[in-house]
């Protein structure tokens, strides 16, 4: 659960498709955008 959290996206994608293929694929590459993007903003995660 903790290896999921780390790759999961930080941030809401409501455009995203809802496919199993497209989270599997693109979910850790979104994830790491997100947190590069959290630690630019400032923004916690928790």
């Amino acid at each position: 659960m903790e290896t999921a959290k780390k790759a999961a996206p930080t941030r809401p994608h409501p455009d995203a498709p809802n496919a199993e293929p497209f989270h599997k694929l693109a979910g850790p590459g979104v994830g790491l955008v997100d947190r590069l993007r959290d630690r630019l903003s400032g923004r916690s995660t928790g």
